[in-house]
């Protein structure tokens, strides 16, 4: 009986350290930067060439995106609760995305 409540214990450790890794990657976006400012300043329209590069932070635990409920692990820069082709979607400005 100790040995089962010794392997979940380890366990339940492990999803506890996975669970606050995830948070602080997720919080290091810069939607919950904005989140937590006094005043809500919207971001600015960013080029392909203004934009982060490939250096995606990546979660422990896949989370699902909001939008398309994809599975996802590697964080869009700006949106956490986003997969990074909604996030990319959602940063492109509209009059690119017309159709013409």
């Amino acid at each position: 009986m100790d040995r089962l409540k010794a392997k979940k214990a380890k366990r339940v450790a492990l999803q506890t350290k996975a669970d606050a890794l995830d948070r602080l990657v997720r919080a290091a976006t810069h939607i919950r930067a904005a989140r937590v400012s006094p005043v809500y300043a919207a971001p600015a329209l960013l080029t392909h060439g203004e934009r982060p590069a490939d250096e995606r932070p990546e979660l422990q635990k896949p989370r699902y995106c909001y939008v398309c409920k994809a599975p996802f692990t590697k964080l869009h820069f700006f949106y956490d609760a986003m997969c990074p082709a909604c996030g990319e979607f959602q940063t492109t400005p509209s009059a690119s995305r017309r159709r013409i």
